[in-house]
C-alpha cells in the first residue's frame, strides 16, 4: 500500500491483511522507499529501498528495523543511496565483496537468523540447533571453504548419537542457509556443500491413545490440583478439539464464540497462518466452563498470567499417573483425529477438523486407522450376510412348499 509514512506511523503499523505473510508500506513522500512487514513479527517493520542495478534486476536495499532506526534517519539513508544509484554505483556491491569473506558462524549471525526471527514461527529452534552443534562444528570456516565432505562426516557422526529425524533437521538448516547466502545475498561465488547429500530415511512415530489409555487418563485430569490443574485441562481441550498445543496456549477469550459453538483460530498463532474455525463441541464448552476468565487466555499460566509456552513437566507427571507411557503432546491432536474415523467420520471430516494443508497429510497419518475402519465396515458385511445364510426354523423345505 502506498501511504504517508511518519514516525507514529512506523511505530503502529496497521495489521496485516487476513490471508497475507506480509506487506508493504510505500512512502508516497520517497519513490521507491518503504516499510516491508512480516506477519512472524507484525509489530516491527523493516525500512528498505528498491533500486534497480547496473544488469537491470530489482533489488531490495535494508535500512534497518523500525524498532532500531528512526523514520528520519531512514529516509535520509534512503535518499543518500537512491544519489549514489543515479551516478551509477550499486550500494551493496561493497558488501557483496566483504560477504566473501565471512565466517559461515558470522554469516548465521548477522545475516540468516535475524531473517529466520522474522519470516518464521519457530526462530529459536533454528538457533538452537544452530548454536549447540553446527556453529561448533563449521561456524569458524569461511563461508566458500566449508566443503561438501565436511558437512556429510557432520551429518553422519550426528547419526551416531541422535535420531534420524535430528539429524535431517542439522542438513536442512545447513542446505537452507547456503541458498539463502547464495539467492538473497547474492553471494554468487560460493556453492551449496548440502546439495545432494540424502536425508536418512525417517521413521514415523505417530502414537495414539486407544480407548482404555483414554478412559485411564480422563479421570486423572478431571481430579487434577495446583499446578497441574490448568495443564490437566489444556490436555482435555486438547483431546476434545485436536488443537495444536500452540493454538490452545494462545487461545483468547474473543475467540470463543459460545453462542455459536465455534472456535475462531487465529492466523498468528495458527501453523499455516491462516485463521480458521472449527466446532465448539459438549466436552469443549465444559472445559471452558471451568476456566477462569480472569486474563485474557483462557489457559493463563497462573503464576505469570500470561499463555505457556510448553507443559511438558506437568504432561508427564499426569500421563505418568494415568500409567501411560512414550506420549507426547502433539499425540493428543492425532487421537482426537483417530476418536472421529472410530467414530465413522471420513479422512475428509479429519482434515477439515485439523486443518491439514491437503488431503495427503491426512491420509499419510491416518491411512492404516482408515484400513481398520475399513475391515470394521467389511466385517458389518460379512456379519449380515453370514446370518442371512443361517438355517432358520420357519423356512419350509423346498421338496414340502412344492407337495413332492
Amino acid at each position: 500500500m502506498k501511504t504517508n509514512i511518519t514516525q507514529k506511523y512506523a511505530d503502529n503499523l496497521p495489521p496485516i491483511p487476513e490471508g497475507k505473510k506480509g506487506q508493504e508500506h510505500r512512502d508516497l513522500s520517497l519513490a521507491r522507499f518503504m516499510i516491508k512487514q512480516y506477519l512472524s513479527n507484525p509489530a516491527i517493520g523493516t525500512y528498505c529501498l528498491e533500486y534497480i542495478d547496473e544488469n537491470g534486476i530489482k533489488r531490495l536495499l535494508n535500512l534497518g528495523r523500525t524498532n532500531e532506526v528512526s523514520y528520519k534517519e531512514a529516509k535520509a539513508a534512503a535518499k543518500k543511496f537512491k544519489a549514489q544509484i543515479a551516478l551509477g554505483a550499486d550500494p551493496q556491491a561493497d558488501k557483496k565483496k566483504k560477504r566473501l569473506e565471512l565466517t559461515y558462524g558470522e554469516a548465521m549471525e548477522q545475516y540468516y537468523l535475524p531473517d529466520v526471527e522474522q519470516r518464521l514461527r519457530r526462530p529459536e529452534y533454528y538457533k538452537q540447533l544452530y548454536e549447540f552443534r553446527i556453529k561448533v562444528e563449521i561456524g569458524h570456516k569461511k563461508l566458500n571453504s566449508v566443503t561438501r565432505a565436511d558437512v556429510q562426516a557432520f551429518h553422519s557422526r550426528l547419526r551416531n548419537e541422535v535420531s534420524a529425524a535430528y539429524a535431517n533437521r542439522h542438513l536442512q538448516i545447513i542446505k537452507a542457509s547456503y541458498n539463502f547466502f547464495i539467492n538473497t545475498l547474492e553471494i554468487a561465488t560460493i556453492r551449496n556443500p548440502a546439495v545432494g547429500l540424502r536425508l536418512y530415511d525417517e521413521v514415523a512415530k505417530d502414537r495414539i491413545l486407544n480407548e482404555h489409555e483414554v478412559n485411564s487418563l480422563i479421570p486423572v485430569l478431571m481430579e487434577a490440583e495446583g499446578q497441574y490443574k490448568i495443564p490437566a485441562l489444556i490436555i482435555r481441550f486438547l483431546l476434545s478439539t485436536g488443537l495444536r498445543s500452540g493454538e490452545c496456549f494462545n487461545l483468547r477469550w474473543q475467540s470463543c464464540d459460545m453462542v455459536n459453538k465455534r472456535l475462531h483460530i487465529e492466523s498468528t498463532s495458527s501453523k499455516n497462518k491462516r485463521s480458521d474455525a472449527i466446532p465448539i463441541n459438549l466436552a469443549a464448552e465444559q472445559i471452558l466452563s471451568e476456566c477462569s476468565k480472569e486474563t485474557d487466555w483462557p489457559f493463563a499460566n497462573p503464576a505469570t498470567r500470561k499463555p505457556y509456552t510448553t507443559i511438558k513437566k506437568a504432561f508427564k507427571t499426569l500421563m505418568g499417573r494415568a500409567g501411560i507411557e512414550g506420549v507426547t503432546v502433539h499425540d493428543l491432536r492425532r487421537t482426537a483425529g483417530s476418536m472421529v474415523l472410530n467414530a465413522g467420520g471420513t479422512l475428509l471430516e479429519v482434515q477439515r477438523l485439523l486443518r491439514h494443508s491437503s488431503p495427503v497429510v491426512t491420509e499419510k497419518h491416518y491411512a492404516r486407522l482408515t484400513t481398520q475402519t475399513l475391515q470394521k465396515a467389511s466385517d458389518s458385511i460379512s456379519d449380515q450376510l453370514m446370518k442371512a445364510a443361517e438355517p432358520k426354523s420357519n423356512v419350509i423345505p423346498i421338496d414340502k412348499a412344492s407337495g413332492e
